[in-house]
């Protein structure tokens, strides 16, 4: 066995403790900032629109199975435009809108989903329905709110209203379904201003459908509930 004398062994130590104060001295990595208040598409970001000269019975019939999610989304981004509070992963937003107080809360479950609520309160004093701090609406979205899912309440109750699902893909192309009054709403709409929508009963059975191309020119159909058969049809140009 190799012998050390007292300046090997003295040099070994010293080589030894410069190497603890190196690595001890190393610069520690940056902590990575919490990420911000997260974000809630609206209605305006989706590329689902029906051309100018749309025949009112077509636009009636995408109105009832929108009206839901867009007020929704209204009132999501009416109190989404204060300053929020709280902080990563818990949020708030407060606001009034006469005569109730809006209250958005937002959650970050993990880095792509986020839980969301729009609660309303207030009303009295005004004629209007008192609300009790009510849950009006809730969901999820993902990916910065490029797809989401919400359920709407009836006023003032627990009962759903409507259920409402949508998705924007990395080609802009945007889907939304959704369920109101025992029908199914199914819509598309393309980045090149085409699309198309059509409504179901929830059993299945198709009861109106239109669809337009990149000119704004399209077609509609109606059909009977109970038989199936075509009620009603026409076209549009541009």
């Amino acid at each position: 066995m190799k012998q050390f004398n007292g300046k090997q062994i003295l040099l070994i130590i010293f080589a030894v403790i410069t190497l603890n104060m190196l690595c001890s001295e190393s610069p520690t990595p940056p902590q990575e900032q919490p990420p911000g208040p997260p974000q809630l598409i609206g209605l305006s970001l989706l590329t689902f629109r029906l051309p100018a000269n749309t025949p009112t019975e077509v636009i009636n019939t995408s109105n009832e199975g929108l009206a839901d999610l867009s007020f929704a989304l209204q009132m999501f981004s009416r109190a989404g435009g204060k300053a929020p509070l709280g902080q990563h992963p818990d949020w708030e937003w407060k606001t009034d809108s006469f005569p109730y107080e809006l209250i958005v809360k937002a959650k970050r479950l993990n880095t792509e989903t986020v839980a969301w609520e729009l609660r309303m309160d207030g009303g009295e004093n005004s004629g209007s329905i008192v609300l009790n701090n009510w849950l009006a609406a809730d969901g999820t979205t993902q990916n910065d709110g490029k797809s989401g899912a919400f359920k709407i309440y009836q006023t003032a109750t627990t009962r759903i209203d409507a259920e409402a699902s949508w998705t924007l893909d990395d080609q802009n192309v945007n889907t939304i379904h959704s369920e109101t009054n025992g029908k199914r709403f199914d819509y598309t709409g393309n980045p090149d201003a085409s699309g198309n929508f059509s409504v179901h009963t929830t059993s299945g059975q198709k009861l109106f459908e239109a669809n337009w191309d990149t000119s704004g020119a399209g077609a509609w159909a109606a059909y009977d509930a109970a038989t199936g058969q075509q009620t009603g049809s026409g076209t549009w140009s541009s």
